[in-house]
């Protein structure tokens, strides 16, 4: 490979970095939500709006960054994306109330627009042969983000257990959360250093009517006899670009023979948050506390959980174009609805009880004596044993040691069971809709109007996300853990139903013949 493929490549892999800091944002949070709840005395309702402050944050952003990435480039946008990160850690780190850390949150949320501007910026540097290698390591990335995130808030909150040797000087055991979110500033920083030795996208420069200087970024990133060829790309797809604006592009996105196209586009980017995935991202060891873990098994649990995540994005981005984007995504879905059904019925099997010898044992590690009322009580479901704690404990000390108190008292629960469904649940969405949702985005919309539709498509999904995100843990506590994951599976099934009907085979085929197989339907 030519030094000036090389020097093309090693840009396209720094901008794709932002996808692991992307991973890491989504989960760190995971990991301190009970520090933090418990921290600030917060409900329900607060530890919702607090975790999926950053999916609100991205919302009104995803509005203004194409204009902006047109206005001062993509490298420039994408160094303000990294700021954000930072401030947003920081922030974070110091926030001295509940709102504070939520502010905090929906400014890294503004910058997870990085995931759309990256793609654009690695397409149009990345050598031909390997620009969809490219893009996809922007995905993979998120997944080894996700991993590390796990492994980090494992470690932290190992640190931070009762009996462990940690540095009390750094109040790793009082502010354990805090440490968590910090991680996320090392990182970001290196990837701000790094991305002000890019160059500006030539496309970008061209567009602006700097025409030498793209001129001069093509030298640098491809073989000198193929930089005429580059420029004349350049000037084709601008030409083309010019033909439809904006306006147009939203006008033709709604007209009749692109209106089976939005729905489906529409349909994915709904289904793929109402899923669960990204429940399970933000509550995962609240959850894997749920089915019965304990609190060091579920953060364990959360790593294999990462790895998963990670393993099964990089077979999808292996086999996508060999079986084919139906086969995946219906096979991928019928898995993920099956495992997220059983969990839910192995939730309902579950009652709960604290006898004697249990309350002996607790008395190590919290008091006691109020729990005394509740020795011999058989509880039917969590709902009912989480509100019996509530009106015995008080509602800090309940959600302080919920986790405890519910693997202690939980019967008839498979919990090696549930852990499986969820992470088979994992492994099926990351090899179908997860990473097939944006190949589908690129896929089944003209050139004309992709880029309006794409931003359209993702500020539904966002949306979505955001809202799945904070009504989260209201749900869990009000329904119960077995309603919450069959109400998941019961939306997949419906999902992968329209799914199997309305969405047709895009493998090996061109634009053209897609929007023809639309119109034809």
């Amino acid at each position: 490979m030519k030094i000036s493929e090389n020097r093309a490549i090693l840009s396209a892999m720094i901008v794709a970095f932002g996808g692991f800091i992307f991973g890491l944002d989504i989960v760190l949070i995971s990991g301190g939500i009970a520090a933090f709840r418990s921290e600030f005395l917060l409900n329900d309702a607060q530890v919702g709006w607090v975790v999926s402050a950053a999916g609100w944050g991205v919302l009104p952003v995803l509005l203004l960054v194409g204009p902006l990435t047109n206005k001062i480039g993509r490298k420039n946008t994408l160094i303000v994306i990294a700021a954000m990160y930072i401030v947003s850690a920081v922030g974070s780190v110091l926030a001295t109330n509940w709102v504070m850390l939520a502010v905090a949150r929906a400014l890294g949320g503004m910058a997870f627009t990085s995931l759309s501007v990256a793609a654009m910026y690695i397409g149009e540097v990345a050598p031909p042969n390997a620009r969809g290698k490219m893009v996809s390591i922007n995905q993979l990335n998120i997944g080894i983000g996700i991993t590390v995130a796990f492994l980090v808030n494992l470690a932290i909150a190992s640190m931070a257990a009762p009996g462990a040797t940690t540095v009390s000087m750094f109040g790793v055991e009082t502010g354990m959360w805090r440490w968590m979110l910090g991680v996320e500033i090392i990182p970001a920083i290196i990837w701000l250093v790094l991305l002000l030795g890019i160059p500006k996208s030539p496309r970008w420069l061209y567009s602006v009517g700097r025409e030498a200087e793209a001129r001069d970024v093509l030298a640098k990133m491809m073989p000198g006899e193929h930089v005429d060829a580059g420029m004349e790309e350049i000037r084709a797809s601008a030409q083309g670009n010019g033909t439809i604006s904006n306006l147009q592009g939203i006008k033709e996105l709604f007209s009749t023979h692109l209106s089976k196209a939005l729905f489906v586009g529409v349909l994915v980017a709904v289904l793929q948050p109402l899923t669960g995935i990204n429940n399970l991202l933000y509550y995962a060891p609240i959850v894997f506390e749920q089915a019965g873990a304990g609190t060091n098994a579920a953060f364990i649990s959360s790593v294999g959980l990462g790895v998963l995540a990670m393993a099964f994005t990089a077979i999808a981005i292996v086999v996508i174009d060999r079986v084919g984007r139906r086969p995946l995504l219906i096979g991928g879905l019928a898995v993920a609805a099956a495992c997220m059904l059983i969990a839910g019925w192995s939730f309902s099997q579950a009652h709960y009880m604290i006898d004697m010898v249990d309350l002996d044992v607790l008395a190590a590690t919290m008091p006691t004596e109020a729990l005394k009322s509740l020795v011999g009580v058989e509880f039917a479901n969590d709902v009912a044993f989480k509100n019996a704690l509530v009106d015995t404990l008080g509602f800090d000390d309940a959600r302080k040691f919920e986790g405890v108190l519910i693997k202690t008292a939980v019967e008839g629960l498979n919990a090696g069971l549930v852990i499986s469904c969820i992470l088979g649940f994992v492994a099926a969405f990351n090899i179908s809709i997860g990473p097939i949702m944006w190949v589908l985005f690129s896929e089944i919309f003209p050139t004309r109007v992709r880029g309006v539709a794409i931003s359209a498509c993702a500020l539904v999904t966002s949306l979505v996300s955001a809202g799945a995100a904070m009504v989260f843990p209201v749900l869990l506590s009000g329904a119960g853990a077995g309603a919450v994951f069959l109400l998941f599976g019961v939306i997949i099934v419906v999902g992968a139903v329209l799914i199997y009907m309305l969405v047709p085979e895009t493998k090996n085929k061109t634009i053209e013949q897609i929007e023809a197989t639309f119109k034809g339907a």
